[in-house]
């Protein structure tokens, strides 16, 4: 027990090496781990919760209710004369089931309780002991748990797999002994992670730059602004203004307090940013503030106990987050999301809804900086003069910002420079000034209004660069080109209760486990040559063709029988089928082109190719793409060879495809992913992401998908501009990619893995099934996945 504490009990989080939040959602969890004594690594997770120390007690006391929460449990069973509980469980290696012989040590004092149990089962994957505690901390409690692990025995995917587990063991403990509102915080955060990652919904891009960008869905029903900064201020300042500014925003000028309490505040606010009447409607506003982080949200809600006027099929505040982590003394970076819902900017003109964003816009400049410098917002007289007011103050504020010194130009504060000990407030501007600024032209001539507050330079503006940014955000709203995108409505966030989700969970780990193979799977032995080309999707659906070096086979679906085999004398470099003209064409290591018949039945045409190192046949085997060093080609094959077109490249290729019509995409000099024009060659873009010898590339509706052999597969969005949406890591080497009907298959080693991208992003990695040896080529259906090995056997499988 001694040797346990002494090992475990380290409670600087400073020692340890923090480990990047890789995992969606985090969970609010700081995960590390150091390098122990005797050659062991440990890994930690720690959270902090509101909840109370005896809740936690009970849990770890309650042997049902702890084993319940130790993920991948299949059962247990605690022998009390020993002291000792069996364990089955998937904690290390997925789809292989540990044996844990648990010994149980238990610790409680006033401020503190912990529960150890120690491992013992055979290696590989050796783990010494498994810790959990949790204390006192600040008005809260901090959980934690820790595991020693032998050095060398984890994977980087097992290694994944145990901080997920762990993180997912905190999360299940702190929904347990959390109250409503810490439940309801957790939640907003939680959506605040989901909503993030779905900003491809909103394709309409009104205003961006380094800061800040404003996204509308086609029918400007919606607007999100989302981005992220660096502040250079004390945590205290900052959530002192944060707290103020939020409260009492500009978004919504008037406010009433409906209830407050120390974590939640309900209010009754209005906006006059979303019609041309106010909308008014119930928020609730929470905020959770620990060790490193801040974290702030609202939402719209109905309060049963507001007799306040509402508004709510108006305008909606889908949800309005900021996460702040504090990166050193006086650096914090924090992220922003906020999101509105406003049936009445879809019909509004364009003038007006130019007028109406910018006037949100204003609003939220001003919000932003009553966060980082806590000021207080002036209380407005005249709602006529209500967004020319906030349009100066913005302005005014950020010109402030930009000058590192607050200084005022009016006749009441003439040369006033404004200190820290002084009062924070922006005091209205005197209507006569608005009218000086304003006489010129009506409010809805925004681009003249700007040159017009331009001549104003000495009294209310000084900095250009505001000014082109609106002038920006005007041309980038009424010159929209309206080009119709289809955009999928976001998916429901599903908050279901905790134990619904252990429940389930436990169900679907014992179906896995009790019928072993679920799914009809053929795995035959074609050759003993590798197969590195698949064809399962013929005219002829009884039959399937492959074919690897020297030979090209087509067999029968029924019982795998050879049905006609041809003998090539030579390394093939790349395979494609004809559907139409019912053709094949292969291109040798030789330079070449051989054309059959799929009936096989006569004699092939053999066709001299220019000498490459690599190509790919495209456009309905009508065209083959080939490089040579930095070379490119593309050879017509229905006019002999013809050579359509070529350019050079900056570096040597190592791999291209054709990804549309006029685009090809390319690894070059194993170093960056480019995509050239092809009638030009010129480079349209690059993606430096995936640096890489061998990239692979496949495509799926307006998709991009590219994987590599360092074991990173990303999702691309042709339709603007090859925007990364998402990316992810693989455990092993990606050596193929195939896509079909929004669904992705990757041969990984001796691995097939599938992605299900029905929700607009790779979603979660799920292994199929493993080959004896590496795998070459891999097709899929609907209604099946088909793979082939090095060792020249094929997996047929009919799962989807």
């Amino acid at each position: 027990m001694d040797e346990i504490e002494a090992e475990e009990f380290n409670e600087d989080i400073k020692t340890y090496t923090p480990i990047p939040n890789t995992f969606k959602p985090p969970y609010h969890c700081i995960q590390s781990y150091e390098k122990g004594v005797s050659g062991y690594f440990k890994f930690r997770t720690e959270a902090f919760s509101n909840g109370s120390i005896d809740k936690v007690k009970h849990i770890f006391m309650d042997r049902n209710t702890f084993y319940s929460f130790s993920p991948e449990t299949l059962k247990f069973h605690y022998n009390e004369a020993t002291n000792i509980t069996d364990i089955q469980s998937l904690w290390i290696a997925e789809n292989y089931r540990q044996n844990y012989k648990c010994v149980d040590h238990q610790n409680y004092i006033p401020t503190k309780c912990a529960s150890f149990y120690q491992t013992n089962f055979a290696p590989p994957n050796q783990i010494e002991l498994t810790f959990f505690a949790a204390c006192a901390h600040q008005n809260g409690i901090k959980i934690f748990c820790t595991m020693k692990v032998q050095n060398g025995t984890l994977r980087k995917k097992m290694m994944r797999n145990v901080l997920n587990l762990q993180r997912e063991f905190i999360y299940y403990v702190c929904e347990t002994i959390n109250s409503n509102e810490v439940k309801l915080i957790l939640d907003l955060e939680h959506e605040f992670y989901q909503r993030m990652g779905y900003l491809d919904m909103y394709p309409r891009i009104i205003f961006s730059n380094n800061f800040v960008s404003i996204l509308t869905n086609t029918d400007y029903s919606e607007v999100v602004v989302v981005g992220k900064t660096k502040h250079i201020n004390t945590f205290e300042n900052l959530v002192s203004g944060m707290l103020g500014s939020s409260y009492n925003t500009p978004l919504f000028t008037t406010n009433k307090t409906l209830s407050k309490n120390k974590l939640i505040v309900h209010k009754h606010v209005t906006s006059p940013f979303f019609g041309d009447t106010p909308k008014s409607g119930d928020l609730i506003y929470v905020s959770r503030v620990v060790e490193g982080t801040v974290f702030l949200a609202s939402q719209s809600v109905k309060v049963s106990f507001c007799n306040e006027k509402h508004t709510e099929t108006d305008l909606e505040l889908i949800l309005s987050a900021e996460l702040f982590e504090v990166v050193s003394d006086d650096v914090i970076h924090s992220n922003f999301y906020y999101h509105f819902r406003s049936c009445e900017l879809s019909t509004m003109p364009d003038t007006k809804r130019t007028r109406t964003i910018l006037n949100f816009f204003s609003s939220f400049l001003l919000q932003r900086a009553g966060i980082e410098y806590d000021l207080d917002f002036p209380i407005f007289s005249h709602e006529k003069d209500l967004a020319k007011q906030v349009l100066c103050q913005s302005i005014r504020v950020s010109t402030i910002i930009q000058q590192k010194h607050r200084k005022t130009y009016f006749e009441k504060t003439l040369s006033q420079n404004a200190s820290n000990d002084k009062d924070n407030s922006l005091l209205p501007l005197d209507p006569i000034v608005l009218t000086k600024i304003f006489e010129y032209l009506p409010m809805e001539d925004l681009f003249s209004l700007m040159h017009t507050c331009k001549k104003l330079n000495g009294v209310v503006l000084t900095c250009d660069s505001i000014w082109a940014n609106f002038h920006h955000l005007y041309f980038q709203t009424v010159g929209f080109k309206k080009i119709s995108y289809h955009t999928p409505h976001p998916p429901k966030i599903d908050f279901s209760r905790t134990t619904f989700q252990i429940v389930r969970r436990a169900k679907v780990l014992e179906n896995r486990w009790k019928y072993n193979s679920p799914i009809q799977r053929r795995n035959v032995a074609i050759t003993n040559k590798p197969i590195k080309f698949l064809f399962p999707r013929l005219v002829d659906r009884n039959k399937f063709i492959l074919c690897g070096n020297g030979f090209v086979k087509k067999l029968n679906y029924s019982t795998f029988n050879c049905h006609n085999e041809v003998a090539i004398n030579d390394e093939i470099i790349t395979a494609e089928v004809e559907h139409r003209e019912q053709k094949m064409f292969v291109l040798t290591k030789s330079c070449e082109l051989i054309q059959h018949s799929l009936n096989f039945n006569t004699q092939p045409e053999h066709y001299q190719v220019d000498a490459i190192n690599g190509a790919t046949i495209i456009e309905s085997a009508t065209k083959i793409l080939g490089w040579r060093k930095n070379v490119v080609k593309v050879l017509d094959v229905t006019c002999g060879l013809y050579e359509d077109f070529s350019f050079s490249t900056e570096d040597n290729v190592n791999s291209m495809e054709k990804v549309d019509e006029h685009l090809l995409a390319g690894s070059i000099g194993g170093k960056t992913v480019m995509f050239f024009d092809e009638r030009t060659g010129k480079v349209v873009t690059k993606i430096h992401d995936f640096p890489d010898q061998n990239v692979v590339f496949d495509m799926f509706n307006d998709y991009l998908i590219v994987g590599t052999q360092s074991g990173k597969i990303g999702m691309f969005d042709r339709r603007f501009g090859l925007t990364c949406i998402d990316t992810r890591e693989t455990l092993y080497p990606i050596e193929i990619v195939k896509c079909w009907n929004k669904k992705i298959v990757i041969g990984e080693k001796n691995v097939v893995s599938f992605f299900d991208c029905k929700n607009g992003s790779l979603g979660v990695l799920r292994q199929l099934y493993l080959h004896k040896d590496k795998v070459c080529s891999v097709d899929f259906d609907d209604d099946f996945v088909m793979s082939g090995s090095r060792d020249g056997s094929i997996i047929y499988t009919s799962f989807l």
